[in-house]
């Protein structure tokens, strides 16, 4: 996969873009919720290109790392988990490994490993009370 390649070469392309006309944004549904992006870029329609090179990127992401495909590689390596090791894509560890170390950076804000907190307060959501401490401490 080629996309942390390409999504940071494209970072690279829209900060040296300070003295771009075009003004371009976007937002669409991906991963999930509203993906917005906006860059800087030469004319209207190379910064359309690049935005729909930056959403396909998106789209390959969400393909290889959901867990609401039971075949993406993020939902086997979950299913494993703590029974052995599983094949996956390397672009996937690496950004495993980013995330690992922007945890702490963003004091938790960003936090791939909320997984089972998420599923504990929907599934408190819909028993229609608060999860306990000691559950919400398992969960972490």
């Amino acid at each position: 996969m080629r996309a942390l390649a390409l999504a940071a070469g494209a970072l690279v392309a829209v900060a040296g873009a300070a003295r771009s006309e075009a003004l371009v944004s976007d937002g669409r549904y991906a991963m999930g919720t509203i993906l917005e992006i906006t860059l800087a870029a030469r004319d209207d329609a190379a910064g359309r290109a690049l935005l729909d090179e930056l959403y396909a990127i998106a789209a390959d992401l969400e393909r290889a790392m959901t867990l609401f495909d039971d075949a993406s590689d993020l939902a086997r390596l979950n299913r494993a988990a703590g029974r052995g090791p599983v094949q996956v894509d390397p672009e996937l560890v690496r950004l495993l490994a980013l995330s690992a170390e922007l945890a702490p950076r963003t004091e938790g804000a960003f936090d791939v490993t909320v997984g089972p907190l998420v599923a504990l307060w929907k599934d408190a959501a819909q028993r229609g009370r608060a999860p306990s401490r000691e559950a919400l401490a398992a969960a972490r």
